[in-house]
């Protein structure tokens, strides 16, 4: 065997252990799947000198931050309209790597008609990340990271009381999201029974009983 055979051969057998070692880390194991776990944690979005800022926009806000355990897997967050504890209609929304911070916002704006609307927007920010690997002489190098945003407007529903509350209902605690598990990261209720409040409600019972809700939700994707 010459000298350049044996080269290509240990070269085929590395690229054939990293192919190995990087479908371990995505598939797991042979003993399963290795699970992804996120463990969404609610914040404030102004803090420090920014609350001076929060009463001039006119915005009604949550904020939430995510930490991944496992491997890295899309997600999809969609904006949902619920009536009287039924799904009325879905909107979609973002998909495309897990980020690490979901803000939202809603205002009450007018679309060019004079009708009412509540604009929502929907921004997502990933830190930037670098994995190196050696393969042969040069490094391989991979980045991922920035920022972007949803925008929607949705109608203004109209409830059966004109001078029904509105509320906000955001995560009291941090909550674990799966694929298995879709949740509920932020809701705006109006009419019936939307100020009222339930000693450990989550927000998915607080949807179920209100007139009316536009909520936020995210779920994890199949696809790796």
């Amino acid at each position: 065997m010459t000298t350049f055979q044996a080269a290509c051969r240990r070269s085929i057998a590395l690229a054939l252990l990293v192919a190995v070692f990087l479908a371990a880390g995505c598939h797991g194991s042979q003993n399963g799947p290795a699970k992804t776990v996120v463990r969404i944690t609610p914040e404030e979005l102004f803090t420090g000198d920014l609350k001076r800022l929060q009463p001039h926009l006119g915005l009604t806000t949550g904020y939430v931050k995510l930490a991944c355990d496992g491997p890295g897997v899309p997600a999809e967050i969609a904006i949902e309209i619920w009536k009287n504890g039924k799904l009325l209609r879905h909107h979609g929304g973002s998909s495309g790597l897990l980020p690490d911070e979901i803000s939202i916002s809603v205002k009450e704006v007018a679309d060019r008609d004079g009708k009412d609307k509540y604009r929502v927007v929907i921004a997502e920010k990933a830190v930037r990340r670098e994995l190196r690997w050696n393969y042969g002489v040069l490094p391989h190098i991979v980045t991922s990271g920035g920022s972007s945003s949803l925008t929607t407007d949705v109608d203004v529903p109209r409830l059966s009381e004109e001078s029904s509350l509105r509320a906000v209902e955001i995560l009291k605690e941090p909550i674990e999201l799966t694929k298995d598990h879709p949740v509920v990261i932020w809701a705006y209720v109006a009419g019936r029974h939307a100020g009222e409040t339930k000693p450990g409600e989550t927000i998915e019972e607080a949807v179920s009983r209100v007139e009316w809700a536009l909520v936020v939700k995210m779920s994890l994707r199949e696809e790796i």
